[in-house]
C-alpha cells in the first residue's frame, strides 16, 4: 500500500467535524421549525428558515470539501454546488409568505435538484467513456 502523506488524511478526518456539526446544527434547526408549526415560536420565519437553511447549505459545502481532500477532485461540480448553496441561502426570505414549512420542503427540493444534477453528469461521463472504449 501506497503512503500517503500526513496532512491531507488529518484534514480528511477532521473535516468530517465539520460535517457532523452542521448535522447537528440541521437537526436544531428542524426542530425550531417544527415547534413553530405546533406552537409560537418567539422567532421569524425568515430566522428559522436560515436555521435550516444555513446548516443545509454548511453540510453541502463541508462534505464537498471533504470528498475533495479525499479523492483528489470532487465528484459534485463546483458551479453546481455554488448555485445551490445561493439558493439555499436565498430561499429563506420567502419564508414571510410562503411559511416555515415551504421554505424546509424547497432546501429539501434544492438538495435534491444538486444530488440530481450530480448523478446525471456521472452518469453521462460513464457513458460517453463507455462509448470511447467500444470505439
Amino acid at each position: 500500500m501506497a503512503e500517503r502523506p500526513a496532512a491531507p488524511v488529518l484534514l480528511v478526518g477532521y473535516g468530517h467535524f465539520g460535517v457532523f456539526a452542521a448535522l447537528a446544527a440541521l437537526g436544531a434547526g428542524l426542530e425550531v421549525a417544527v415547534e413553530q408549526s405546533g406552537h409560537h415560536v418567539a422567532a421569524s420565519p425568515q430566522a428559522i428558515g436560515y436555521a435550516v437553511a444555513i446548516p443545509a447549505a454548511g453540510y453541502l459545502a463541508s462534505l464537498w470539501a471533504v470528498h475533495a481532500l479525499a479523492a483528489g477532485a470532487p465528484v459534485v461540480r463546483a458551479p453546481a454546488l455554488l448555485l445551490c448553496l445561493a439558493a439555499l441561502l436565498l430561499l429563506p426570505l420567502t419564508a414571510a409568505w410562503a411559511g416555515v414549512a415551504a421554505v424546509v420542503v424547497l432546501v429539501a427540493l434544492a438538495c435534491v435538484a444538486l444530488l440530481a444534477a450530480t448523478l446525471w453528469s456521472v452518469s453521462r461521463a460513464v457513458v460517453t467513456e463507455r462509448a470511447a472504449v467500444r470505439s
